[in-house]
């Protein structure tokens, strides 16, 4: 019943349904698989990025929703949607409406997808099919503008098949980035997002650097009992962002 839950459980219960429905395991809510093929859940920091709200609601809201029967949580932390089947032929009818395609008047595609991200495909003139989107490269471009949308920083607007930006990120992939890990290190360092003497922000870019995503992740940028981060912003302006 709807008073089962509050406003904001609802909205949440109905924004794991529609991840539920985007999701390649249907009905299942999660953020990764491992290298056994074990599906893995999203920190409730990324629950919350995905969602809209604060990461201190995650934790009751899905106890509610546990304890009234409208989902599951395993031991890895992935999410089921109890009684999936009745919410799927509403999600179904919906879908067609959720995603956006252009095609310009070159060979070539332009797929407009969630958080704002245009990625160009080459294309042959006699195949105009909508570029795919659901790559790893994909996912994480959308969470990332899903997080800066919430901390203030640039968002990605376009990414270039084979550019830098596009080869630097396969690369931390293959080295093992977690990209929630990274987000969570984010946001747990203020001084990343502008709470430093320049009002320095950092950019997507930035962050793949190695050397510069290794500070992230050790924490760097935590600021000590004086107030000052153990490290500093780059001292170029155009490294990182600003508002």
């Amino acid at each position: 019943m709807i008073a089962e839950l509050t406003p904001e459980q609802r909205w949440i219960f109905i924004g794991l349904i529609l991840m539920a429905g985007d999701s390649e395991e249907p009905g299942l809510v999660f953020g990764r698989k491992d290298e056994n093929g074990n599906l893995i859940g999203k920190p409730d920091a990324v629950l919350a990025y995905d969602l809209g709200v604060e990461e201190s609601s995650i934790r009751p809201a899905l106890a509610r929703m546990i304890e009234k029967g409208k989902i599951s949580v395993d031991g890895r932390g992935v999410i089921s949607i109890c009684n999936w089947g009745k919410y799927q032929s509403e999600y179904e009818r919906q879908k067609p409406g959720r995603t956006k395609v252009r095609q310009d008047d070159e060979p070539k595609c332009r797929l407009e997808v969630e958080g704002e991200v245009e990625v160009e495909e080459e294309k042959s003139k006699g195949d105009r099919k909508p570029a795919p989107d659901a790559s790893p490269t994909m996912e994480i471009f959308r969470m990332w503008n899903r997080f800066a949308g919430g901390h203030g920083l640039a968002k990605i607007i376009h990414v270039d098949k084979g550019s830098a930006r596009e080869k630097a990120l396969l690369a931390r992939i293959k080295d093992g980035m977690l990209f929630e890990d990274v987000l969570r290190a984010i946001h747990n360092q203020p001084f990343l997002c502008g709470d430093n003497d320049r009002g320095w922000l950092v950019n997507f870019d930035w962050i793949l650097k190695p050397a510069n995503l290794i500070k992230i992740l050790e924490g760097a940028y935590i600021k000590d009992v004086r107030g000052k981060a153990k490290d500093r912003a780059p001292e170029d302006p155009r490294v990182g962002g600003r508002r």
